[in-house]
């Protein structure tokens, strides 16, 4: 089977840091995930917003929630411009 690159769809989670989601959009990454369950690589939603803010134009970031209340994840989603 064949991959066409311009066709695929690579989303890296677990950014954490400004460093991580540029490096990651700079290797071509289609998106930057943000993990706002508990884990290792949880984020706030006031680090995130800084992180999305200084992306370039037209990166895309994602959010995974978990235990979350659906109207609490759409404040987080369109606060941060997820």
């Amino acid at each position: 089977m064949r991959f066409n690159v311009e066709s695929l769809f690579i989303k890296i989670s677990g950014i954490t840091s400004e460093e991580d989601a540029l490096f990651a959009i700079g290797l071509g990454a289609s998106a930057v995930g943000f993990d706002f369950g508990v884990s290792p690589r949880q984020i706030s939603p006031q680090s995130a917003q800084e992180i999305v803010r200084r992306l370039p134009q037209g990166a895309l970031s994602v959010g995974s929630f978990r235990n979350e209340m659906p109207q609490r994840i759409v404040e987080i989603s369109n606060t941060i411009g997820l």
